[in-house]
């Protein structure tokens, strides 16, 4: 929910070009919902005494419906808040709670009623300065009768998933009011956990000893009050020896390292100087570099960063966001990351029109090759793969999407002959399988190089739950068991018809070039087809060169 000043409106990059798209939807959604109820640009310029008295759920969550649609995050929020009871009374709501309460509610209206009575609610809700009038005059049910309906809705949607861990041995922290948990991070080996906790911008890491079942504090900053914080900094790296904690945090505009060493118990630090922002990296096997996802002129892109020499060496300049980079397993030169990338082949372009997929794939890069070839670790289609971490040198293990819910898998890479001419050439593919099956979202997750420790967040009864185990020690998920959400197969089809007019657009302009390309030969040659007219389908000359020129 964006704050716009006069004819300006704040915003920020966060790293990824998708939030930041949302954010400028929701600004511009904003100022037509305001222009709708108040006839003006902005209700700070009005009267206070034409302002409509409104719930936070019902104007934010309305703000970010229009503005993002639905998503996996507001899901997860939605159904703890409704198992849990915390929204039995959404006008009680505050904060991000309200927000997703209120966006639930109007997607509950648009699947039941209609997207297109939305407009006649709020015009009407206008007129009688009324909330409970809105919806009566246009939907025919009272503001009392719709919130119960909307409940039952999302009950019912709900019902077919209730797995989750149990409260035991390896729940190792719940956090406190208001606070949440960041990011988590097992050293190789497995003997060490470190964390980050977050109140209300005040930020901790804590180390947790596995062996003495002993944590304590090593890093705070930021004082604690209410306010809008950024939750991406502490950003946590091991070094391959398992005795070197770093991070990294933003202290007065300035970007600052710090190296922790366990058995010394000291601290040092430097300053990181060329980059904006850094949102995730990893140090290589011999520990003498850093593999950085990190922000540059408003552009994600990957950076090796030497530690010694303190130099940088960026390996990708595109729109595209490269995130969650990591080295492989037993090799020097080789790095693992994921990428909502569309070609497979680095143009370090820096190009502001290209386009960027509506998924997040898995890639792996050799440093050593320097041939801009990127290979994609594909399985299937439509499904995002973050947060991935190298097991071993051919075993990793990632975050997906498959069934709607946020779980882990395991998967091990592969290669196959893909054909033979002067040479071979090789096709390269995952098979991956659960290791998890909750009816909760994995917000995030870490699993120890070199072993299956794991250590991972969750959100569950509006606390969030850092948990730690040992992926072996999970059974195998069999396919009758997984349960795929009803907004999964919302997405799926949005995707598959996405791709569809994708693939439809790279054939036109195919056939548009060829229609202008006549300088080898006369252009009715290049449509000289042995093969029948489908009348179906046809798309006439002037419609493919309108489609071009508009």
């Amino acid at each position: 929910y964006s704050r716009i000043i006069k004819n300006k409106v704040m915003l920020y990059y966060e790293g990824d070009h998708q939030t930041y798209e949302r954010q400028i939807a929701a600004a511009i959604t904003e100022v037509i919902i305001n222009e709708m109820l108040y006839n003006a640009d902005l209700k700070d310029r009005i009267a206070s005494s034409s302002l409509i008295q409104m719930p936070d759920w019902y104007l934010k969550g309305l703000v970010r419906y229009v503005s993002s649609g639905w998503s996996y995050e507001a899901e997860n929020r939605v159904k703890d808040g409704l198992r849990s009871g915390k929204f039995k009374n959404i006008n009680h709501l505050e904060n991000e709670d309200a927000i997703s309460a209120g966006q639930s509610f109007w997607r509950f209206i648009g699947k039941k009623y209609g997207n297109v009575l939305i407009p006649n609610i709020i015009y009407l809700t206008k007129i009688y300065k009324n909330v409970d009038d809105g919806f009566l005059y246009v939907i025919g049910s009272d503001l009392r009768e719709l919130l119960k309906e909307w409940q039952q809705y999302y009950l019912d949607e709900f019902a077919g998933t209730s797995n989750l861990p149990s409260d035991d041995a390896n729940t190792l922290r719940k956090s406190k009011k208001d606070q949440i948990y960041q990011q988590v991070k097992v050293s190789p080996g497995g003997e060490y956990i470190a964390y980050v906790a977050n109140t209300w911008g005040r930020k901790k890491i804590w180390l947790y000893n596995q062996a003495t079942g002993k944590q304590k504090v090593i890093f705070r900053k930021e004082p604690k009050f209410e306010h809008v914080t950024d939750n991406t900094y502490p950003v946590l790296a091991w070094h391959p020896s398992g005795k070197i904690l770093t991070y990294i945090n933003e202290q007065k505009a300035d970007l600052v390292m710090y190296f922790y060493r366990i058995n010394e118990r000291k601290t040092e630090k430097r300053n990181l100087l060329y980059f904006d922002k850094v949102l995730d990296f990893s140090y290589s096997p011999e520990g003498s570099r850093l593999i950085l996802s990190a922000v540059k002129d408003g552009i994600t892109d990957l950076y090796i960063h030497t530690i010694s020499s303190g130099t940088n060496e960026q390996i990708t300049r595109d729109i595209p966001d490269d995130l969650h980079p990591s080295f492989i397993r037993d090799s020097q030169e080789d790095i693992l990351f994921t990428s909502n990338r569309l070609s497979d082949t680095l143009t370090n372009s820096g190009d502001p029109f290209e386009k960027s997929a509506l998924t997040f794939d898995m890639f792996t890069y050799n440093l050593a090759k320097g041939n801009n070839v990127l290979v994609r670790l594909s399985e299937d289609k439509y499904t995002d793969r973050v947060q991935p971490a190298a097991i071993e040198k051919n075993k990793f293990s990632y975050i997906g999407d498959q069934n709607g819910i946020l779980n882990r898998y395991v998967a091990r890479f592969d290669s196959t002959i893909s054909f033979i001419d002067t040479t071979t050439h090789f096709r390269y593919f995952i098979k991956s399988h659960p290791v998890t099956n909750y009816d909760r979202n994995i917000l995030n997750q870490s699993v120890a190089s070199g072993s299956d420790a794991f250590g991972e967040v969750l959100f569950n009864k509006r606390k969030y739950n850092l948990r730690k185990g040992v992926t072996g020690e999970s059974d195998v998920i069999a396919p009758s068991e997984i349960t795929t959400t009803s907004f999964r197969k919302e997405k799926t089809r949005f995707l598959q018809k996405a791709d569809s007019v994708e693939q439809l657009r790279q054939w036109l302009i195919a056939e548009d070039r060829k229609r202008r390309d006549t300088l080898k030969k006369p252009i009715y040659e290049y449509y000289i087809k042995n093969e029948p007219i489908d009348i179906t389908h046809y798309i006439f000359e002037k419609e493919k060169q309108n489609y071009f020129e508009q």
